[in-house]
């Protein structure tokens, strides 16, 4: 399995984050993905251990209107714009 058929299968896993979203009060917010970096793969048998991270940008009722910026740098204490780190088991 390649690279590019890796970043699909984080791709694919990442889909069900985002979108429009309704918090419990019935706020809608709208999430995306972007700027997905592939830190490590490491093989195990017929799978691949795959840590990655990625940038989330969170557009609110509450938040000023701005396009996503994956340029802008990531701030942890940001929670519309921040990025997170996560590790995916890929069969091969």
């Amino acid at each position: 399995m390649n690279k590019e058929e890796i970043l699909d299968k984080i791709e694919e896993y990442l889909k069900h984050q985002t979108g429009e979203k309704a918090g419990g009060s019935g706020h809608l917010s709208s999430l995306t993905i972007s700027d997905i970096t592939i830190h490590e793969i490491k093989k195990t048998n017929k799978q691949l251990e795959v840590t990655f991270s990625y940038t989330v940008d969170i557009l609110s009722e509450f938040t000023i209107a701005e396009e996503p910026d994956p340029t802008k740098e990531p701030d942890p204490y940001d929670p519309y714009h921040y990025r997170k780190t996560e590790k995916i088991t890929v069969e091969t």
